[in-house]
């Protein structure tokens, strides 16, 4: 199975997350995501970005943090997360969204961003298909911010793969410039800069 089936397959599944899940499970997922989101915020004021690309929106559960950004570009391979992520920004009224159906490893944009956020994404990419995500997401900006599992038992399905993004990152000129650990989990909060020469 293709990785865009295995998305368009599990979409459903996020969209009804928490049916059939333990209180405590759903009390401590809702921490933990809030959490992060606070982490995400302090990072995009910290770097007041004009504009923004996050790859692997999923339903778009960041979306809250974006509306004070001028442009915001939300790309995801699953059909289905993204007819569900252009619902969430029409609901919340955030018209600075733009959401489009992409490939993560073919990245295709006439401009670049300020700021890229990937948020529980390079995990799920293969490591014979890594490289190439990592060098089709650095082609758009000097700043890039990863939420990432980095620590085995970290994640619970079958399809995630831990890699080294320091090492990945540094191959395409960047440093990482700041790493925080989020709280509750085996993630890290991983902003890259690229070093200009």
């Amino acid at each position: 199975m293709s990785l865009k089936e295995n998305w368009e397959k599990r979409s459903d599944d996020y969209l009804t997350w928490g049916e059939g899940v333990s209180f405590n499970l759903i009390k401590r997922n809702l921490v933990y995501a809030n959490i992060l989101r606070l982490m995400l915020a302090r990072k995009i004021k910290e770097l007041q970005p004009c504009s923004l690309l996050e790859v692997g929106c999923g339903p778009g559960r960041l979306f809250s943090l974006y509306q004070h950004i001028s442009s915001v570009v939300c790309v995801d391979l699953s059909p289905k997360m993204v007819e569900r992520a252009r619902q969430t920004a029409k609901e919340k009224g955030l018209s600075n969204i733009m959401v489009q159906e992409m490939d993560a490893g073919c990245l295709c944009f006439e401009k670049v961003f300020d700021m890229i956020i990937t948020s529980n994404l390079l995990l799920h990419i293969p490591h014979v298909m890594i490289e190439k995500v990592i060098s089709s997401i650095c082609r758009y900006s000097s700043d890039v911010v990863c939420v990432e599992w980095v620590e085995p038992g970290g994640v619970d399905c079958g399809d995630c793969y831990l890699h080294d993004y320091e090492e990945l990152f540094m191959g395409h000129g960047y440093v990482l410039v700041d790493r925080r650990v989020v709280p509750f989990e085996k993630q890290l909060l991983m902003h890259f800069r690229r070093v200009e020469i």
